[in-house]
């Protein structure tokens, strides 16, 4: 105890002395590290907990770093790691560290958001927690279906050949006082979801996918979703950078991913392991067939007018022109380009009047407009009731 660090004061007139603890350093107290507020990206409010939230970004890919925080979920959408930030983050004097969260909601894409701390010259003795900000998370999507059906002078019956589209979207919901017009419809559906996330003038393209069928692979190993890795019969006529189909014959599992690398034996003909620019969206069967695919010209482009995730079905875009059904390309010249197909939301009633739109996500409310050769519908208007799965909506015309 010396002079400096003795502090006197006076309790029922007996005088003490005392020579408190030094402070310890912000760096070395247990902290948030990273904090972020998630919220709906339709109503822009608070996610309701259950919220589930995992370590994003390198600085947590090792076991002892990742070991070192705790994920957090609080009332008012509030997500964040929680740790000491100078077991977690050791080296922060200097290297600045890629840190995040992974947050995940029902009835909601999971969200995973990365930046980049440091480096603080003052650490240990200064540390501020990374703030992400808001955290917008994307509605899963709701499959809108139903009959149509047509109302004569003595029955009502089925309707085949209608053709039904949405002609008109709602980002966010009208209220009593504000009620504008519906917006254009330039949305497009995605089939398989987007791999990662893409922000506005991404380019969508129409391209032409061509496997190369002579040199066609089997998976020696089921591939699980989520995997980067699959096992193939072979490497013939595959390298690094190449685009490799899996299971095209199956349009329920068919995806396109490039291949990052491809390891195998000195003899091209033996089995080989590739590891992929993307995690699979789906599971491929140990059989399932894979080839080497030629990616043709770009024969439309269009261009994303909003942000998009990885996991999104629904993708808003400045146009539909040029665009059809088909397999595209969404490039936005930063990381890999990725190949989906491509729908759009219209479809034409069977002969039992049954219709299926693609699965439908972003938007709050939406028209749909019905057209038939002989009879005629008005234009109905519907809210899109997520959660749910599937919402059924009949349509009768006259």
């Amino acid at each position: 105890m010396s002079e400096t660090t003795r502090v006197p004061f006076v309790d029922a007139g007996v005088r003490y002395l005392v020579a408190p603890d030094d402070l310890i350093p912000e760096g070395m107290r247990s902290s948030a590290i990273t904090y972020a507020r998630v919220i709906d990206e339709l109503t822009a409010t608070p996610v309701s907990l259950p919220i589930t939230v995992t370590p994003a970004g390198t600085a947590f890919d090792a076991p002892g770093t990742r070991g070192a925080v705790n994920p957090r979920a609080v009332d008012g959408g509030v997500v964040g790691l929680v740790g000491t930030p100078s077991r977690a983050l050791p080296a922060l004097a200097a290297t600045g560290y890629d840190v995040g969260v992974s947050a995940r909601a029902p009835g909601y894409v999971p969200r995973r958001v990365t930046q980049t701390i440091g480096p603080i010259a003052m650490f240990p003795a200064s540390f501020t927690p990374l703030d992400l900000g808001d955290l917008e998370l994307h509605r899963e999507p709701v499959m809108l279906f139903g009959r149509t059906l047509v109302r004569t002078a003595g029955a009502i019956d089925k309707l085949d050949t209608a053709t039904i589209r949405i002609s008109g979207i709602w980002r966010s919901a009208p209220t009593l006082t504000v009620s504008p017009p519906p917006a254009p419809a330039t949305i497009v559906a995605m089939d398989p979801p987007l791999y990662a996330a893409r922000a506005v003038a991404t380019s969508v393209r129409r391209r032409a996918l061509t496997p190369d069928i002579p040199n066609e692979k089997r998976l020696t190993r089921a591939a699980v979703a989520g995997a980067t890795e699959v096992f193939l019969s072979d490497r013939k006529a595959l390298v690094a950078g190449d685009l490799l189909g899996i299971d095209e014959s199956d349009p329920s599992r068919t995806e396109w991913v490039r291949v990052q690398t491809i390891v195998g034996s000195t003899n091209i003909a033996e089995p080989a392991v590739a590891t992929l620019e993307f995690a699979l969206a789906r599971g491929h069967s140990a059989g399932a067939r894979a080839h080497p695919t030629t990616v043709g010209g770009a024969l439309a482009t269009q261009a994303l007018s909003l942000d998009a995730i990885a996991g999104d079905t629904t993708l808003l875009l400045g146009s539909l022109v040029g665009l059809t059904p088909f397999t595209v390309e969404v490039d936005d010249g930063v990381i890999v380009p990725e190949y989906h197909v491509l729908s759009l939301y219209e479809t034409v009633s069977d002969l039992d009047g049954q219709w299926r739109l693609p699965p439908l996500s972003r938007v709050v409310q939406v028209t749909l407009t019905g057209t038939h050769a002989m009879f005629t519908i008005p234009i109905r208007t519907v809210s899109v009731e997520y959660p749910r799965r599937e919402q059924r909506i009949d349509l009768t015309f006259s």
